[in-house]
């Protein structure tokens, strides 16, 4: 399994961070404490967990590593266990440039189905809903997962069999993979910015066609619970859909705010092909559109700088 890596020391307090895939998917921090022997090159550490941080299940673990800085350019640090070699490049891991920031988060039969699978006759309630994708509710999460840089192409379950899942997502099979192996009662949040020459926003999904649910918010109404601030839906129920099926709005230039949710629910989807149009060029997949990814601390919080 090959994942990215990023080691952030400080020599004044004697901090040791790893971060595992900074940028996701599965991301993991691990913190250190060491000391260092007299040789300049035997690290003694420790594994604990600062406060905020969640208790690691190796919390205590003491190993010993030899590290030497190798001159560059670049730089290189060799860390060594047990007389295994690691070699790493100085420098941050690169973080994405392009496409956006996605966080899946898998929720049970109850309240979060019942507001929009599940919903019936009843009708929806979407302000539950969003708040779960977008980690704003109490309701419990089976499992959550977020990469940056995730492109959003089309869902479509090319096994036929109703098997499409979260690994099938752009970026969640990337460094080693997701953890997450859900294919069912899923939902999707992609958020960051749309780079805007000026002129008409236009969004759909392709034919208007959904089996579960697709929800859009530009500007200063992305975070909106209000269903007057969506600017596309497209579900799969016998009612209407609350907005136009190519909704426009004009944008000065620049970088847009964008937040789309995606749901997949327990049947057999069809393929979801969500579209956008800038400034009155042809429509294509906002995975090909010329995007940035959120990259909140909150989502992928700092090692020690």
């Amino acid at each position: 399994m090959t994942r990215g890596v990023q080691l952030e020391f400080s020599s004044s307090s004697l901090q040791w961070v790893e971060i595992m895939n900074p940028y996701g998917p599965s991301r993991w921090r691990e913190h250190r404490v060491f000391t260092l022997d007299a040789d300049g090159k035997t690290l003694r550490t420790t594994v604990d967990a600062p406060a905020g941080w969640p208790t690691p299940p190796n919390n205590g673990q003491k190993r010993n590593f030899q590290v030497t800085v190798l001159e560059g350019p670049p730089r290189k640090l060799v860390v060594s266990l047990n007389g295994e070699d690691e070699v790493y490049e100085e420098g941050p891991f690169p973080a994405p440039t392009g496409g956006l920031t996605a966080t899946a988060r898998a929720f049970e039969t109850g309240p979060v189905s019942d507001a929009f699978c599940t919903s019936g006759l009843g009708g929806f309630d979407r302000k539950l809903f969003w708040d779960f994708a977008r980690g704003k509710s109490s309701q419990p999460v089976l499992a959550q997962d977020t990469v940056a840089g995730a492109r959003l192409k089309t869902w479509s379950d090319l096994s036929g069999k109703n098997q499409f899942a979260v690994v099938d997502l752009d970026g969640f099979s990337q460094l080693g993979g997701t953890d997450m192996s859900d294919q069912f009662n899923f939902v999707v949040t992609y958020t960051g910015k749309v780079k805007h020459p000026g002129g008409s926003i236009k969004m759909k999904e392709l034919n208007d066609v959904v089996e579960d649910g697709v929800w859009a918010f530009l500007g200063n109404k992305v975070g909106s619970s209000l269903t007057s601030d969506l600017f596309l839906e497209v579900h799969g129920f016998a009612w209407a859909d609350l907005t136009a099926d190519e909704p426009s709005q004009s944008f000065p230039s620049g970088d847009v705010p964008i937040e789309i949710i995606v749901a997949r629910c327990a049947k057999q989807i069809s393929n979801v092909d969500v579209m956008i149009s800038l400034g009155g060029a042809p429509y294509t997949l906002v995975g090909n559109a010329p995007t940035l990814p959120s990259l909140d601390p909150k989502l992928f919080p700092p090692g020690l700088f």
